[in-house]
């Protein structure tokens, strides 16, 4: 229950500090972005409806890093990422990415919480990432597996 508490609480800083907007920067764009999308499994089949968020690493020379992006997948698992400021795509950069089951936080009337489809070490670990280059992609492909 604390692992479910502490990581709502990182995403909602990391959704926080990601829409965060950088236009009061002037009109010059801080950082490169690139279309991205691509698709989701596990154990080979298509894993809709659930988020895949995708956190900028930066450069570590500066604490602004740029925004995060996220997408949602459709009933194939294909998802097409966008910013919390409605840029399409993700930053050019490395991403740690996550990839979160919506089931994961259930109306708290429930009686039953339901089970999460996607293994703690993708949605809470923080052990995918991923290269956006200038050019984008569309192979954003994540094979999860369950065990």
């Amino acid at each position: 229950m604390r692992s479910m508490i502490r990581f709502e609480c990182v995403l909602t800083l990391l959704l926080c500090l990601g829409s965060i907007s950088l236009s009061g920067c002037g009109e010059q764009q801080l950082f490169d972005y690139a279309r991205v999308s691509g698709t989701v499994t596990l154990d080979g089949n298509p894993l809709p409806e659930v988020t895949v968020i995708f956190v900028p690493k930066g450069d570590g020379k500066s604490a602004i890093t740029g925004e995060l992006s996220a997408g949602k997948t459709d009933s194939e698992g294909r998802f097409t990422l966008k910013t919390p400021s409605g840029r399409k795509g993700a930053k050019v950069d490395t991403h740690a990415v996550l990839v979160v089951d919506e089931d994961e936080n259930p109306d708290p009337n429930q009686k039953m919480r339901k089970i999460s489809r996607v293994p703690k070490r993708y949605s809470e670990e923080g052990t995918l990432t991923f290269e956006v280059s200038n050019r984008g992609t569309r192979s954003a492909d994540f094979p999860l597996v369950s065990k």
